[in-house]
């Protein structure tokens, strides 16, 4: 439905993609979600995008940096083991509200229920 003095949100073209090269690139698209259905379209625009404006030299750089093994292979067994190693970096914040009665409550992140004297 089409208001008079408002115009459409067009998508964004950060690649400056022409006519037919959008029209190819939508094929393209339509034809990888028939091909992996399980993977999200936003996926498959960044993978389709970093593709076809990647030259192919920098596309084998990237191709045997995906080959090499993890490398902390020897110190971790996989990644949430050394997630778990790294130090706590996030400040708790409380939730402070006020009942009628005059008595605070403090909340933090992790679920605490305090009374506070404010």
């Amino acid at each position: 439905m089409e208001v008079e003095g408002l115009e459409r949100i067009k998508a964004v073209n950060h690649y400056n993609y022409t006519e037919d090269q959008l029209a190819e690139k939508e094929l393209c698209l339509n034809q990888l979600a028939i091909m992996y259905p399980n993977v999200n379209r936003y996926y498959a625009e960044l993978a389709y995008d970093m593709c076809k404006n990647t030259s192919d030299e920098q596309m084998e750089v990237l191709k045997k940096k995906a080959s090499e093994p993890f490398k902390y292979k020897d110190r971790y067994k996989n990644l949430q083991e050394e997630l778990d190693n790294q130090p706590k970096t996030y400040i708790e914040e409380l939730v402070v509200s006020q009942s009628q009665s005059g008595l605070s409550t403090a909340v933090d992140v992790s679920g605490n229920i305090e009374n506070i004297d404010i």
